[in-house]
């Protein structure tokens, strides 16, 4: 997943609005980094250099000094149906949706899947884990490939 700046300053934003000066954000930054002044704990920082940036390891509960991108997002194929699992802080109240694409040419080639069934699987720690599937199938028409992306915004 890539947040643009834009997206990660709305969210940095909501944050702030939301919890004032001990937002969830500050706290996760001084868990990890010490205070919440320390430039490695920046939302748009990725001092791990694994490619996500710290705001993205907030939201999906990762740890920001463990390189890597493992456990970010699960994918499972089921015959024709695809399951994305995602830990996320439920005190966030953000929007999460999932986009696909069959070409990645073009910025406004990915649609909002709509037609997905979600199921929350567990709540540990103020992140909850949630399962998605697509029962209409991963490939319906037969087609080669998809890439799936997931956007979160404010509400």
């Amino acid at each position: 997943m890539i947040l643009t700046d834009a997206e990660i300053s709305e969210v940095n934003q909501y944050l702030a609005s939301k919890y004032g000066q001990e937002s969830a954000f500050t706290v996760w930054k001084k868990k990890h980094w010490g205070s919440a002044s320390n430039p490695n704990g920046a939302f748009g920082a990725d001092p791990d250099h694994d490619g996500i940036k710290n705001g993205v390891e907030f939201v999906f509960g990762l740890d920001p000094k463990a390189a890597g991108k493992l456990g970010l997002n699960q994918f499972k194929f089921d015959g024709s149906k695809v399951t994305v699992k995602w830990m996320k802080p439920d005190e966030s109240k953000l929007n999460y949706e999932i986009l696909e694409t069959d070409h990645l040419s073009g910025s406004n080639s990915w649609t909002v899947l709509s037609n997905l069934n979600r199921q929350q699987i567990s709540v540990s720690n103020n992140f909850e884990k949630v399962e998605f599937t697509k029962p209409s199938g991963w490939l319906p028409g037969g087609e080669e490939k998809k890439f799936i992306r997931i956007r979160v915004t404010q509400p």
